[in-house]
C-alpha cells in the first residue's frame, strides 16, 4: 500500500484548495492540518482519504459523499489547471525525472500532430503580412505573449504587446482591420471576460490566431487559426515548454517569409546594440 507521501497528489486536502464552495469555511485549513498530521504518522492515503471525506476523531469534515468523491474533486481541479499537489518525493528522484520527460515528450508529439495539417504555416503567414500584429496575454498566458513579441520584433518593426500597464484592451484593438492579426494566448484558468475578448476580434473582422490549450476549443470557430498546444503536467503546476516550442516555430516561419527584410532588420538592430553597447562581448 503506497504511503500519502509518496503520491504526486498529496496530502488530499491539499486537492481542496481550489475554486468552490468548499473553501468558504475554516474547516478547510483544518483538514489540512489533519491529512498533514496523517502524513507525519506513516498512515496510509486511503486512510487519509476517509478522513477527509468523513472526518476524524476532531471532528473534521468536509461534506463529501465519500473517498472516491475527493478523489474526482482533486482531477477536476488539476484539469482546470488548479497547482493541485503537495509535500512528497523529491522531483529530482529518477523515477519523477523519467515521468516529466516522458510527459514533455507526449506533449510534444501531440502538438507536432496537431501542426501537420499546414496550420502553422497559415498562422506564420497571417503574421508576417499583417499590417499589424497585437499579441495578447492574461494571467499565465502574458509570459507566452511577451516572448513570442520579443521573437517576432527581431524581424518585424509591427508587432506591439497588450494591454500594456495602465491600458484596456480596447485601446489596443481600436484601428485594427482585416488587414492586421491579434495572436491571442489563452491558456486555462483564463480571465472571466476571455470570451468576450474572443468575440469583440471576430465582429471587427481582424484576424485572430488562438494559441491555447484543448480547453479553449469552444473558442475556436472565432479564429482564422486555431494552435492547440498541450500543458498537461504529471506534477502540480502545467508545463509551458511545449508552448515555447510553439512561439519558436510560429516566429521562425514568421521570420522565414520574408529573409531580406528580415535580415536588413536584425543587421540594424545588431548596429544599435553596439553603439548602445547593450550586449556583453562574445567569448
Amino acid at each position: 500500500m503506497k504511503h500519502i507521501s509518496s503520491l504526486p497528489i498529496n496530502p488530499p486536502a491539499r486537492l481542496l484548495m481550489g475554486p468552490g464552495p468548499i473553501n468558504a469555511a475554516p474547516r478547510v485549513p483544518r483538514a489540512v492540518a489533519v491529512a498533514e498530521r496523517i502524513a507525519r504518522s506513516g498512515r496510509a492515503l486511503p486512510f487519509a482519504l476517509e478522513v477527509v471525506a468523513f472526518g476524524d476523531e476532531e471532528g473534521t469534515r468536509l461534506g463529501f459523499q465519500d473517498s472516491a468523491e475527493v478523489r474526482e474533486h482533486a482531477r477536476a481541479l488539476r484539469r482546470n489547471g488548479a497547482p493541485v499537489g503537495g509535500p512528497g518525493a523529491s522531483a529530482g528522484t529518477p523515477s519523477r525525472l523519467a515521468a516529466h520527460l516522458a510527459g514533455e515528450q507526449e506533449n510534444l508529439r501531440q502538438l507536432l500532430q496537431n501542426l501537420e495539417d499546414g496550420r502553422l504555416d497559415a498562422a506564420a503567414r497571417l503574421i508576417a503580412h499583417a499590417g499589424n500584429v497585437v499579441v495578447i496575454g492574461l494571467r499565465n498566458s502574458s509570459p507566452l505573449a511577451l516572448h513570442l513579441r520579443q521573437q517576432l520584433a527581431q524581424a518585424c518593426d509591427n508587432v506591439r504587446l497588450a494591454p500594456l500597464p495602465g491600458q484596456s484592451i480596447g485601446e489596443d484593438l481600436a484601428g485594427l482591420g482585416a488587414h492586421d492579426v491579434v495572436v491571442l494566448f489563452g491558456f486555462r484558468r483564463r480571465t472571466a471576460g476571455f470570451g468576450q475578448l474572443v468575440a469583440a476580434i471576430e465582429r471587427r473582422g481582424i484576424p485572430l490566431v488562438l494559441i491555447a490549450d484543448s480547453s479553449a476549443r469552444r473558442y475556436a470557430d472565432g479564429a482564422a487559426v486555431w494552435l492547440e498546444c498541450p500543458i498537461d503536467s504529471a506534477s502540480a503546476f502545467d508545463s509551458y515548454a511545449t508552448a515555447m516550442s510553439l512561439i519558436h516555430l510560429l516566429a521562425t516561419g514568421a521570420m522565414g517569409a520574408h529573409v531580406r527584410v528580415t535580415r536588413t532588420r536584425i543587421a540594424a538592430i545588431t548596429s544599435i546594440y553596439d553603439d548602445l553597447d547593450e550586449l556583453e562581448a562574445p567569448w
